[in-house]
């Protein structure tokens, strides 16, 4: 194993001071969120004098007969699962992404769910301009959105679940569909975050599995590790053809 992989494999599993907070932390206020199908809850957290708020998560059902297509690719049988919440943390986290909130896994009143750092500061609409807006900036954060999307397989990627924040920042929220079996693109992919190609170049197969087995079947963990061959080589076959600065920021 190179050093460059270690590093970025000790990173995605160090602890965050957000994790311990989502772990530790006494809950102060709890309530059903009235929004969507999966009924979270609303948490208020409270550790060391510091209040936060997260949802909790802990829907987890199979829908065999549920048919989905996706282009030309269909598959039967849907998961709805909070572990797709973790999972998508930890594949963020692994390819140093930085879009998804913080999440953790843990029991409350006797039910394990994923706790998911609430996002603050969400701009209540896209703005034609708003404060920190750069066109470049977002065309590359859009680049990024389609390929974690991908990786991830997230076949429930809204207006709703794609937040901006004040300063522009971009979160991404609500993984409880992602991780479909599918391994064709659902979007054209033709410009691709560097650190995350060289994340998906570096790390191997047993280090997804190490992140991600524990949230994955077998299938499901087999399908993201395809995806990230074909994002390679699709990065490859452009590169082969294009300056470097077209195709990786």
């Amino acid at each position: 194993m190179t050093l460059c992989a270690l590093i970025a494999i000790l990173t995605a599993t160090q602890i965050s001071e957000r994790e311990i907070f989502l772990l530790e932390a006494a809950i102060v206020g709890q309530q059903v969120i009235e929004t969507g199908i999966t009924l979270p809850e609303m948490l208020e957290l409270e550790r060391n004098g510091v209040r936060r708020r997260a949802a909790f998560k802990t829907r987890d059902i199979e829908i065999p007969n549920q048919l989905v297509t996706v282009g030309r690719e269909q598959q039967h049988g849907l998961r709805d699962s909070w572990k797709f919440e973790v999972a998508a943390y930890e594949l963020d986290k692994l390819l140093g992404v930085g879009m998804v909130p913080v999440t953790v896994v843990r029991s409350i009143d006797d039910h394990q769910g994923a706790v998911i750092d609430w996002v603050d500061g969400v701009l209540p609409a896209f703005e034609t301009s708003p404060e920190g807006f750069r066109l470049d900036e977002w065309e590359d954060e859009v680049a990024t959105i389609w390929v974690f999307d991908y990786l991830a397989y997230n076949i429930d990627r809204t207006p709703d679940n794609l937040l901006i924040t004040e300063g522009f920042e971009v979160r991404l929220i609500d993984h409880s569909r992602a991780f479909q079996r599918f391994v064709v693109p659902m979007r054209p992919l033709v410009r691709f975050p560097k650190r995350v190609i060289d994340a998906l170049r570096i790390l191997g197969a047993d280090d997804f599995r190490s992140a991600l087995g524990e949230y994955l079947t077998r299938e499901e963990l087999e399908a993201l590790l395809e995806r990230r061959k074909r994002v390679l080589e699709r990065v490859d076959e452009l590169l082969s053809k294009r300056a470097e600065s077209e195709v990786l920021f």
